[in-house]
């Protein structure tokens, strides 16, 4: 899959791997690392979301096209779907079979 950046800024940090540690340590960079590595490697969201240590979760309310990966507790990543349009099933869900590309949002703790 496409993970795609909306600031450059954002690019550079997730693109240099010491700028990764010194922002969120080094445990949380190098998951960090491995969640877009996991990314890259994966064909379609729903290959994804069987990657049990990923803890794939679909948000909600205004944030359904949003889903938040697993980092190191209580930090998440999310993304939201960037295919335009959004690949949608009859009962209006998101087809994450179809979804392969992906936006970063943002770093943080959702609960």
């Amino acid at each position: 899959m496409e993970i795609g950046f909306r600031r450059e800024s954002e690019a550079a940090l997730f693109n240099d791997s010491s700028q990764l540690r010194r922002k969120y340590g080094k445990d949380c960079a190098e998951r960090i690392e491995a969640r877009l590595a996991q990314i890259d490697a994966a064909p379609s969201l729903a290959a994804l979301a069987k990657l049990p240590q990923a803890r794939l979760h679909q948000l909600v309310g205004n944030r359904d096209e949003q889903f938040s990966l697993d980092l190191k507790h209580p930090l998440r990543l999310i993304v939201e779907v960037a295919d335009d349009p959004v690949p949608r099933l009859a009962d209006n869900g998101i087809d994450r079979q179809q979804v392969t590309r992906l936006a970063f949002v943002e770093i943080t703790d959702t609960h």
